[in-house]
């Protein structure tokens, strides 16, 4: 059996009331107390960055960490979206790029000058656009191929984890997610540029 936390049915409770409020004009929808049916999210969680923390936590990154968490805060895009984006999905000319999504959708979304800036920057040594510089020659082992100093690899699902948490607590940072910096996006477009903006960004 696999649970899910409160915040995440919490946001399908929101998405299905936002589908009724957009049915109501036309359609006879009944009436439901949303609140009621949402549950207890626990509090204190830090779910946006101040500017002092981001200072902080960029400062401690690995150069090609600090890239790819910097380009998922400034497009709101998932973990998974961002580790598996290939620079075939990345169009320049148009300042987009595309990311397959949860439900095998896949979404378009537009590069900001700052994420363009990043991409620029980043070397096009295989087909992911994030990629990692090898610290340390490793054997081959449990399936996965060996790995070879200075040669330059994609970022895989858990192998970062370790600096990302290294990294957060030199900065003095605590219960702070690498998922919480698509919050940190989402609340920052909607304070500046509305909700709608937020939804065009994040799918």
């Amino acid at each position: 059996e696999t649970l899910v936390s409160a915040a995440t049915v919490n946001r399908e409770i929101e998405a299905m009331r936002r589908a009724c409020v957009y049915l109501a004009d036309g359609y006879s929808v009944p009436e439901i107390n949303w609140s009621k049916l949402k549950l207890p999210e626990p509090v204190g969680r830090v779910r946006e960055l101040t500017d002092a923390a981001q200072a902080a936590l960029f400062e401690q990154l690995p150069e090609d960490l600090s890239a790819r968490a910097m380009f998922a805060m400034l497009s709101g895009q998932r973990r998974t979206a961002i580790t598996t984006l290939t620079w075939s999905n990345v169009d320049l000319a148009n300042r987009s790029a595309r990311v397959l999504t949860k439900g095998g959708i896949w979404h378009r979304f537009p590069l900001s000058p700052q994420m363009i800036a990043i991409l620029a920057n980043r070397p096009k040594a295989c087909p992911q656009v994030f990629t990692y510089e090898c610290e340390r020659s490793a054997p081959a082992k449990q399936g996965n191929p060996p790995r070879v100093k200075g040669h330059r690899y994609p970022f895989s699902e858990d192998g970062w984890k370790r600096k990302w948490a290294a990294a957060l607590k030199r900065a003095g940072i605590s219960d702070f997610r690498f998922h919480d910096l698509r919050h940190t996006a989402a609340t920052r477009v909607t304070r500046n540029s509305g909700i709608h903006a937020a939804q065009r960004l994040l799918r």
